[in-house]
Order: C-alpha cells, then structure tokens, then sequence
C-alpha cells in the first residue's frame, strides 16, 4: 500500500556513494506510528533509489510503497519520493545544532521562534535575506555561512538529482555538478549540455539526451565537436597520438547514430566544424591525420627538445681511467657491455640506458652516477620515477632519494587541467645537472614533453627502461620511438649477471620477449592449466590464501591483463577481498561496485599533492578508518582522508591489480591471471613475469599463455614522434 510518513534520518544500513542508492533507517513521528509496524526503537526501514548524502536527524518526507518485508529488511518502504520536512521545535532545533558546529540548542531555538520562518529551516536558508536575518538574531559569521551551506546544498542535491534521475545521472556526478556552479546549476548544464556534462564525467549519451530535451540542434558545433573529442580520446586510449581523419569522422559518426536524435551526420559537416575547432589540429599527408591540440603539441616538443639537449651538449673530460677509478672506489666489477655504458659520459644531453631484468641497470646507473660527480664533483643529481610505487622502488635499489616526476617538476596544478599547472620548464629548470628517470617506458608523451623541456642546457638526463615491457597507459611509445629515430646515445645491456642467471623467472622472461613458449618449470615457476575462468578463481585464491602474510600485505600480489573478465582485475578483487580481509563484516563504503571494508589493501589511481605530504599514483595502502562516508587510509606511516569526492577517481581495491598498475612495482610472489581477453600480447606477460622476485605462478585458460607470448605488438602504436625528431634534426 501506498504511505506518506515523516521523520527523521536515523541510521544508514548500506549506501553506495556513486550512485546514492541507500538503504536507512527512518525514526516516524509518534503520530504515524500506530499504522506502521515499527522495530522496538520506532524505526522503519526505507530503501531509496538516490538520494544525497543526510545529517544523522534531518527531518524527512515520505512518500511511497509499503511492504511487510522486503528481502529480510522487516517492514520496508520501497521506490520512495524523499523530500525535506519542517518539523516541530524539538526536532528541528536538534537538527540545526548538529549540522552547525557554531550553533547550539538555545541558538537554534531562537532561529526557530524569532526568524519569521518558525521550523522551516529550509525555507530561511534558501532565502535572500538568510545572512541578514541570521546576523540579526547574534549568529557568528562562519556559523551563518556553515549552516545556509549544509542547508541549502542538501535541498538544492535533491532537486537536481530528481531532475536528472530520468537521465540515470549518479549522484557523485550531481554533486560535482553543485559544487562547480551551485544554484546556477541547472542553467548550466541545460544551456551546455556538452561541456558541462563532460566536465562533471556525464557519458555522451547521457548529454545528448539532456541535449535534445533542452531543444539543442542534432548539428550543433558542441555536439558534433564532443563526439569527434570523445572518437580522438578512444584513439588514444589505444595509445596512439593521432587518428586518421576518415577513421576519426566515421567514429563520430558511429557516436552520434546510436544516441538520442535519429538524424545521420554528414562526413562533410563533421570535417567542416574539425576545421573551426581550435582544440583539434589537422596535418595534411596523403591521408590526413587529426590529433587533440595538446598532444601534438606535446609530440612535437619532445622533438624540439631532443634536438634543444644535443645542440646544448658539452663534452665532459672523461676518459676511460674514469671506470677504474669508480670500479676501485665502489668495489664493482663491470662487465663489458657496463664498461661500454660509461661512453654515455661522453657528452651531456639526452641518453638512454635500457635492459631486461638481471642485466644490471641500477649498478650502471650508480657507476655512471659517481663518473659524473668524479667529473663534477659539485654536481647535483636527482632521480625520479613516472609513479610513487616505481620512485619508492628506485629510492630502494639505490640507496638514494627518489621521487616522483611530479614532485621533481614541481607540479602544481592551479585549474582543472594539466596545462594549466605550474610547473618547472625550459625558462624556469629543475636544479639539477644529473638527472635519472628510472622506469621510463611507463612515461607517455605529456610527461616526457614536461621532463625533456626542464633539463637544463648542458645537463645530462639518462632514461632507464626496458623496451621490451608494456609502453605507458597515456598515449605515445617515446622509449620506443626515441631508441629507433637513431638520433639519441643508447647503451643496451642485454648480458645477465651470473647470479641472476639461474632464475627460472629471468629464464623464462627472455624466452617469452623472444617468442618461445617452452617456459621451464620448477618450485618458482608455475604454471596452472584451467579449463575456465571459473576454475582460474578458485585457484587463485588457493594461491593467495598460501602465500598471504598477515604482517606483509605486499607480500604476494595477483595481476591481470583487464577489468571486465570473469577472472579480471575487478571480479578478483571482490573474490579476494572477502577471502583475505577478516573485517569485511564490518562497517563498509561502497562506490558503484567498489565496496571498502577496515584493513583492506588499496592502490591510489591520481597523484594528489593537496593532503599532507601527498600519495602519488601506484602508491599501496591500508584501509584505517570507515566513518561518515569517507576512508582513512595510511600510506607509508601517513594517514590521508579520502572523501567521497576522492573516492571515484583516486583509489581502488588492491588484491589483484591490472598488470599495467604493476609496473614498475616488485613482489617477492606474483600470482598472474591469464584469461583469454582482447589485452593479451607478449609485452604484457613478459611485464608480469618481471615483477617477481621470487616465485611466479601463472593460471591461465586454456592456451591463453601461448596465445599471448605469440601476439607481438612491440612497436604497433601511431605516433609521428620518430617523424618529428627527423625533420627537426634536419
């Protein structure tokens, strides 16, 4: 039956923060309890599709089906309409105090009986005169503005998410939405659908559906514009930096026919409104190329400051005596090709230092370090890395101090972009005259454009990577691209050191980079047949419940190629999580179908330099704290508080990660997820592999290992960075 209750907000049993689906509890009012089963504290449980985030005691409204029992809930009030509700003085004085730190019992009481609004809160706070009126009654000044803020942004969340429920919108994206333009909101994003739905991460069809409702033209230059954007940026998901034009307009073509107006596109149209766009660059070529502005600008600076480092290059006073000299001084013994590596020396500017795992690159690395500052010995030098996990890892290895390329440039980001951040440059550069950056093939091509133009002229910079791992996640194949234009020093170290050379893990990580699929097997070496995916999970669990460590959380880690599979990053995530973590009982949040219990192990996805000392993307942590709707999380010794507005983007679970995460990490056991999916070729399993220390075990479906050791995709990305190096050296 159909009930209209009110009451007040009395305690969440389950929320999802994305979407704001919950379930809660409501305390009735003494007057509508007779006609209602209640428990014994006269509560009543609601499960709401969306509603926005409520202050334990906010008074409520609502309207909807009542059940005798819903799926074990007791008495339920299902698909509720739930709104504000002025109450009486008790309730609503209550309710004002807790949302208001500066305001107490008697104050809010005298807001009720001398504001002309009586109990309807609600009403005051949206009203023009609300400062005046509060200020009036003796208020203070940051109490007024916390409580027309907490007030009014629950209201005006609640609109907004009714609004656009018929859209599907998720409430992280209505609160963004509110943040940004607050009571202007609506006009906002009904007046620009396209830049503000993207903004606030609406999908293209939720936009032009928002879009065709507000009376937008099919043909409007926002619309076509934002589907030819969203074809480029798939392109380069791909890891390609430019995308054929044809290619590119049948794309968005394909995007604008399967959304919300049935009219078709012409090509001409399309290619017409890509000519006025200022954020979408066309290189003429027999087949015309089409790139986002900013990504070509970031190719071609790569390429200008490439031949900006060997203009500037100064010859050093080395001579070979040199290696002796840091060999008797070290205590090392190189071998050939490491002695070789010294010549890099030679000269400042760009270098490049790459090899596989056991070849030595961190031994070269600090001989090639004391060389310079034998040299110079007033020289500064500094390391860094693409991620937190990859620099705490050189910091380790090194024995020096590591940081992040973020940190080194000084990233400050100032706007809602990356170009538009402060940091180091060609005019203002790192004060450094030594700089490392280790695991380089995990750098694209917007962080090597910003790395490359703050080297100073006449400093040295050294790459160090292995060309045979997976290229960055961002768009671009620079370590590629820059070995093979021919046109920067590169020191290959391909011998493996005598002790590595035993390791079955090393041995087989040569045999896939070089195609063989006769892996050998051995105590550190597995590897599980499975005749499905289903089968894959249970033995991977057993793998995780015999090598987990409850001192150690990263101690064994589970990798994936992809999210989406049966056996993918996200399904082993969940299966994981309740097998390890013994609270997953207990207090909980939950982000669509991310759910974070106490103790969980997490991966930070941003870097984010605004809390404390800041996590940097990669980073591993610990799940402290689960209270109101946000995490605590402690990364290296420091606690940092993850709000819901953190939540989406910032981390995740970190039983199984994607092998991509990985890199640049290192776990004395891997346990590798090898389903049959569209992720599979031999760089990633090759990148997998390398990230054991020890032991690696590798369940796959079957014949999925030899399908990907057999799918060579080295070197298969679109990019003109070899092109542009070339015609600049000309």
């Amino acid at each position: 039956m159909e009930v209209e209750i009110d009451g007040t907000y009395a305690r969440v049993i389950d929320r999802d923060e994305e979407s704001g689906f919950t379930i809660f509890k409501l305390h009735v009012n003494n007057c509508k309890k007779e006609a209602l089963k209640l428990d014994r504290q006269g509560n009543i449980t609601v499960k709401a599709d969306s509603i926005p985030y409520y202050q334990l005691g906010f008074p409520l409204l609502i309207k909807g089906e009542y059940l005798l029992d819903d799926h074990g809930y007791g008495p339920t009030i299902i698909h509720p309409i739930v709104t504000e509700k002025s109450m009486d003085e008790v309730v609503t004085a209550n309710y004002i105090a807790e949302i208001c730190r500066g305001i107490g019992i008697a104050t809010a009481q005298k807001i009720i009986r001398e504001s002309g609004y009586g109990t309807d809160v609600f009403a005051l706070a949206c009203s023009a005169d609300a400062k005046d009126t509060l200020k009036r009654l003796g208020v203070a000044k940051s109490a007024i503005r916390e409580f027309i803020t907490n007030v009014k942004r629950t209201v005006e969340e609640r609109k907004l998410l009714e609004w656009l429920h018929p859209y599907n919108v998720s409430y992280a994206s209505v609160v963004k939405l509110y943040e940004t333009y607050g009571d202007d909101a609506k006009n906002q994003l009904e007046k620009y659908p396209y830049t503000v739905g993207k903004m606030i991460g609406l999908t293209f069809d939720k936009m032009d559906a928002i879009a065709k409702k507000s009376g937008i033209d099919c043909a409007d230059y926002d619309r076509i514009i934002t589907a030819v954007k969203g074809a480029l940026l798939n392109n380069e998901s791909k890891g390609h930096t430019y995308g054929l034009q044809e290619d590119i307009v049948k794309a968005a073509q394909k995007l604008l026919r399967t959304s919300s107006y049935p009219s078709i596109i012409p090509a001409t149209t399309i290619t017409n409104h890509m000519e006025r766009c200022q954020g979408i660059v066309k290189e003429l070529a027999k087949k015309p190329r089409v790139f986002l502005k900013n990504t070509f600008k970031d190719e071609l600076n790569i390429a200008r400051q490439v031949l900006r480092l060997r203009d500037s290059a100064i010859t050093t006073p080395f001579v070979p005596e040199i290696v002796d000299h840091v060999a008797l001084e070290t205590g090392m013994t190189y071998a050939v090709q490491q002695r070789n590596s010294f010549n890099l020396l030679r000269t400042t500017g760009l270098k490049i230092l790459t090899g596989g795992p056991g070849t030595g690159k961190t031994t070269t690395i600090l001989g090639l370090i004391a060389g310079y500052q034998y040299m110079y010995p007033e020289a500064v030098v500094r390391i860094c890395a693409p991620t937190g996990r990859a620099a705490q890892r050189a910091s380790e290895s090194t024995g020096m101090e590591a940081v992040t390329a973020h940190r080194l440039l000084e990233y400050c980001p100032y706007g809602d972009r990356d170009d538009t951040a402060m940091m180091k440059n060609e005019n203002d550069p790192i004060e450094a005259d030594f700089i490392v950056v280790d695991e380089v093939s995990m750098a694209d091509n917007y962080l090597m454009s910003k790395l490359l133009s703050a080297v100073k002229s006449g400093g040295i910079i050294i790459l160090v990577g292995d060309i045979n791992q997976l290229p960055s996640v961002g768009c671009g194949d620079v370590l590629h691209d820059l070995i093979y234009s021919g046109k920067v020093d590169v020191c290959q170290l391909t011998e493996v050191y005598r002790q590595a050379a035993d390791s079955t893990i090393i041995k087989n990580s040569r045999k896939i980079n070089l195609g063989e699929t006769d892996l050998l097997e051995d105590e550190d070496f597995r590897i599980i047949k499975c005749s499905d995916q289903q089968e894959m999970i249970l033995e991977i669990s057993k793998l995780e419940e015999k090598y987990h460590k409850e001192d150690d959380k990263y101690f064994a880690q589970t990798l994936a190629p992809a999210h989406k599979p049966l056996a993918g990053v996200e399904n082993l995530n969940r299966t994981l999580q309740r097998k390890i973590n013994e609270s997953n009982e207990g207090r909980s949040l939950r982000f669509g179908k991310k759910r974070f219990f106490l103790h969980d192990k997490v991966i930070m996805l941003q870097n984010n330099y605004n809390l404390g000392n800041g996590y940097y993307n990669g980073d591993i942590g610990e799940v402290v704290s689960v209270e109101n709707g946000v995490l605590t999380v402690l990364i290296r010794n420091e606690e940092f508080i993850i709000t819901r507005d953190l939540i989406a983007k910032h981390i995740d679970l970190s039983y199984c990660k994607t092998i991509h995460k990985a890199q640049g990490s290192e776990y004395p056991v891997v346990i590798i997820s090898l389903p049959h999916c569209m992720s599979l070729q031999r760089n990633l399993l090759y990148t997998g592999v390398t990230r054991a220390k020890f032991k690696v075990a590798i369940v796959e479906e079957d014949g999925a290992l030899l399908y990907a050791i057999a799918k060579d995709q080295t070197g298969q990305r679109k990019t003109m960075l070899m092109e542009r190096i070339l015609q600049h050296l000309k």
